[in-house]
């Protein structure tokens, strides 16, 4: 019978996503992973890597291929899943999977008819739509986070949304795709501004939504707020 030790050294491998408005810096973090740029590779799909040109990171242009927004997507897998693909690098990020959505959501809107989101009487179906998207996006994000050899982050944006009474930030994504997406991740965090200072929300607080897996849940080492550094969250919960 095989037992083992509740005690973790540092895993491997990490699925971390984070999510906050747009133009708040979430390209930025990219600088924070532990590690050099060149073990970094950026899926860039936002087309918004300017705050990154000192470092020389290494990035697969999403809207320089060719096909469908899920054709690209899964060109960009297909080639990451071969052994050349991930060769030396250490942190692969996919920058932005809300962008992709947007991408996808507008093709289905273009072209409904190659979806199969034409009723027989050739009107448009968008209920249909929304699990379409739902379907996709949840199996291109798994394909994704199956990556072996590698950590992954995924940045999202983020928007208010009304909770009964309150208000809430969540993830801004189309369908209720963005209700699970969270749970395929070790880490989720939210991320704002306060006092002018960027912050990594690293535990729900009622308006933002986040959890965390290596934290150790009731004892974790994280304040509910952190500096935006990933480098210094992954270190606080293995010190």
């Amino acid at each position: 019978m095989l037992i083992e030790s509740t005690k973790k050294d540092r895993p491997q491998e990490l699925k971390i996503g984070v999510f906050a408005r747009s133009g708040s810096g979430k390209t930025t973090l990219i600088k924070t992973l532990p590690c050099d740029p060149e073990h970094v590779l950026i899926i860039d799909i936002e087309n918004g890597l300017e705050v990154l040109r000192k470092g020389d990171y290494k990035t697969i242009p999403y809207h320089k291929l060719e096909g469908s927004p899920i054709e690209r997507m899964k060109q960009i897998i297909g080639y990451l899943k071969t052994p050349e693909g991930l060769n030396g690098f250490k942190w692969v990020c996919l920058d932005s999977f809300t962008e992709f959505a947007d991408d996808l959501k507008a093709d289905m809107e273009r072209r409904p008819e190659h979806y199969g989101l034409l009723t027989q009487k050739g009107a448009f179906d968008g209920l249909k739509m929304y699990g379409e998207i739902k379907k996709y996006m949840s199996r291109i994000m798994d394909a994704f986070l199956r990556l072996e050899g590698c950590s992954k982050i995924v940045l999202f944006g983020g928007e208010e949304k009304e909770n009964g009474p309150d208000s809430i930030f969540k993830i801004m994504l189309p369908g209720s795709y963005s209700e699970s997406v969270m749970f395929s991740f070790d880490e989720f965090y939210s991320m704002r501004i306060k006092d002018g200072n960027r912050e990594l929300v690293t535990n729900s607080d009622g308006y933002y939504i986040a959890k965390s897996r290596m934290s150790g849940g009731s004892e974790s080492p994280l304040d509910t707020y952190e500096k935006a550094d990933l480098k210094h969250v992954i270190e606080k919960c293995y010190e």
